[in-house]
């Protein structure tokens, strides 16, 4: 039977590192998890990287800093549905939590800003094309580093790092930035409590184990090899077992789902790529091929919302109003239903085997189905996304491409450069090697010699792992234009 747990064990203040403040409430602490995050550079960063459309000049289209806030408010409406309906069914007692609550909203909250932090620039063709280079280029950049490295390590090396690279994820990439690349004090990043880390892991598995089919949360790593050590420190703090998702991951989720899945359309709108009667038109009729789909008896479920929204609106000549209250009312019905299913399957939600959220519903899956295919197919397949798209493929592999002289060095002369010493005859690599962050140079110099380091992999191949992380780390924290600017300039298009 599996282990009960309880709010009063999966909501706790502890930390990576201790609090440098003792004795603050668990409202304080997970607020303090709160702000860490608010005023990090990396968050902030979200402003200049694209939700669809990458170096859009209309403020009223959405970036991923946008975004993350829509989703964070929509997270917070369910955390509360959830609290009072679980005080309503007298279960707070039972589930742990009384005097939890606002920690537990916060938790959500915090969760949803932070959910897409560690996106690239140019979101999922940036993350393609650093998937793409390594796996062309990494065994022989690593061959040319390492002079006569054995088969035997890269063995080691194809098995447990490169996959860290060549499945590379948004989703890891910022838990890397949430516990090591922002590193404010120390090696711990922004030193968020276990609670914080577990809440923003959507994935549970590392890159080098395979998913399995009957795991609906390993269908993308969650967290690289280089911070397997801290999740599973994580897990065992909470009392989870290793490879279970922590329950408020379930609402950040849900959360997100609900809200990307309208914020692109309302952008296309705003842009003028779609109207809202092509919109209405098209998704009735992918509603209906869903609905057979899913064997629904009743499918009046979206047709309901779509007519009540364009009879409301229907005397306002206002652009998108239509749209909004469509994309209002079904924000809502979506956020009661997630809190409601939340309640219901809590047992399975707090033992980590419940299905996603809104899938449990099968009208409530299939809108949301409805509105991701027509997306798929009216917006992100404009030559508005999909140019840009192409074009940021580039600029990011190109990147990888510029950097690959700071990769194939050999050590000593990689950790010349980051110990100040002047070297003849690398000026290229020199003048490479001054781009990188300083926070992301001391993240790299931890993961090569501090606590968290492999103790089973070879000490070369422990190195240049943490270099290869470290070009990485520089340009997937990079804005889609200065990714841009960068290339630019690399390529010798623009001083």
């Amino acid at each position: 039977m599996a282990k009960k747990l309880s709010y009063e064990t999966l909501i706790s203040p502890k930390r990576l590192r201790p609090s440098e403040i003792p004795n603050r409430s668990l409202a304080t602490e997970t607020d303090s998890d709160h702000g860490r995050v608010l005023f990090s550079t990396a968050w902030r960063r979200l402003q200049q990287k694209a939700q669809v459309f990458p170096l859009e000049d209309n403020a009223a289209v959405r970036s991923r800093l946008t975004h993350s806030m829509e989703v964070s408010y929509i997270g917070r409406l369910i955390a509360l549905e959830v609290l009072e309906t679980a005080q309503q069914k007298n279960l707070s007692s039972s589930w742990g939590l009384v005097g939890r609550e606002i920690p537990f909203r916060n938790i959500v909250e915090t969760a949803c800003l932070t959910h897409d932090i560690g996106n690239p620039p140019f979101g999922h063709f940036g993350e393609h094309a650093i998937r793409e280079w390594f796996q062309k280029h990494a065994t022989n950049a690593l061959r040319e580093s390492i002079r006569g490295i054995k088969a035997a390590q890269i063995a080691i090396f194809r098995g447990k790092l490169l996959p860290d690279f060549t499945t590379f994820d948004g989703n890891a990439q910022g838990l890397r930035i949430l516990t090591k690349l922002q590193w404010n004090i120390d090696e711990f990043g922004l030193n968020l409590t276990h609670s914080q880390i577990a809440a923003f892991l959507k994935y549970v598995r590392p890159p080098y184990v395979e998913a399995k089919a009957n795991r609906p949360f390993e269908k993308k790593p969650g967290f690289f090899f280089s911070e397997e050590p801290i999740v599973r420190e994580v897990w065992s703090v909470l009392g989870l077992k290793q490879g279970q998702r922590y329950p408020l991951a379930y609402i950040m989720e849900a959360a997100d789902d609900i809200a990307y899945c309208l914020s692109d359309i309302e952008d296309a709108i705003e842009k003028g790529l779609t109207d809202e009667e092509r919109f209405r038109n098209a998704l009735e009729e992918i509603w209906q091929a869903e609905a057979n789909k899913a064997q629904l008896s009743d499918a009046k479920f979206l047709p309901e919302i779509l007519s009540a929204a364009w009879g409301s609106g229907a005397k306002s000549r206002a652009k998108g109003v239509r749209f909004f209250k469509f994309k209002t009312d079904f924000t809502r019905r979506l956020t009661t239903k997630a809190a409601e299913l939340y309640v219901d399957n809590h047992y399975q939600i707090l033992n980590g085997t419940a299905l996603s959220l809104l899938e449990l519903s099968k009208p409530h899956k299939a809108a949301l189905d409805s509105l991701k295919a027509y997306a798929r197919r009216n917006i992100f397949t404009t030559t508005d996304a999909e140019h840009l798209e192409l074009a940021g493929f580039q600029v990011v592999k190109s990147l990888l491409e510029h950097l690959r002289p700071l990769l194939v060095l050999p050590a000593d002369k990689f950790a010349a450069m980051v110990d100040g010493e002047k070297l003849s005859g690398f000026d290229l690599e020199r003048r490479l090697f001054n781009l990188l962050p300083k926070k992301h140079l001391l993240a790299y110099k931890e993961a090569v010699h501090g606590r968290y380091r492999p103790a089973k992999i070879p000490p070369a191949l422990v190195e240049w792992f943490a270099r290869a992380h470290l070009m990485v780390d520089f340009i997937s924290g990079m804005t889609d234009r200065y990714a841009l600017e960068t290339y630019q300039l690399l390529s010798g298009i623009k001083v």
